[in-house]
């Protein structure tokens, strides 16, 4: 796919070095494509108005509509509000707690990876592993499915799904757990680990944001 470059950079192309300047247009593949946007290495500046990203794709959030539609205008992509439980409404949904502030390049980068993984989600926070939340029932649970809980946890206010039999799974499982009264971080965890889908684990930088204290 076509991008903008922000920084100068050397591509090969059929064996032969070629460089490129800021404000030249490259056509390279859209994993590529997602991590150079997400650096902040290029853009797509007319990807908002086109809506090419997000074909098929939407925002689920647990927030009030209109306040939600308010924020997002600029991105021109369909949101929806599943009260309580995540919902994968659209063929590449969002699920986004408005908590967590949704940086641009965040939503156009992730919903790119969807196109090899079937989850995009960052880490939560180094610093909170799976043994540090939860009552002491959840952590047991927990430990039956995964073993060893000195694990880092997935960050639930912002996860991309492509909709498929493994991740309909997953938010199945974690809504049934969620329905138990399991902590929101070790049931998502629990689901995966069940599931084992094709996930992406992000580093927290993804976010700029660390886990709320």
């Amino acid at each position: 796919m076509w991008v903008k470059l922000k920084v100068r950079k050397q591509i090969e192309d059929q064996g032969r070095h070629h460089n490129y300047q800021p404000g030249d247009w490259v056509n390279i593949g859209k994993q590529m494509a997602a991590q150079w946007i997400q650096k902040g290495e290029a853009e797509i500046p007319d990807q908002v108005q086109s809506g090419f990203v997000f074909e098929h794709a939407g925002i689920v959030t647990n927030f009030d509509i209109n306040t939600t539609k308010t924020l997002l205008d600029e991105y021109r992509i369909d949101v929806a509000v599943s009260a309580g439980h995540p919902n994968l409404i659209y063929e590449k949904t969002l699920l986004w707690d408005p908590e967590l502030p949704l940086p641009r390049t965040s939503i156009a980068s992730g919903f790119l990876l969807l196109e090899k993984w079937d989850i995009v989600c960052p880490l939560f926070d180094y610093s909170v592993l799976a043994i540090n939340v939860g009552t002491d029932e959840d952590r047991e649970y927990a430990k039956s499915i995964v073993r060893d809980l000195r694990v880092p946890l997935y960050d639930h206010r912002m996860i991309f799904c492509k909709r498929n039999a493994d991740t309909d799974r997953i938010i199945k499982e974690w809504s049934d757990l969620l329905s138990d009264g399991m902590n929101n971080q070790l049931s998502l965890l629990i689901a995966i680990y069940k599931v084992k889908p094709f996930i992406l684990a992000l580093p927290t930088t993804w976010t700029d944001n660390s886990a709320p204290r």
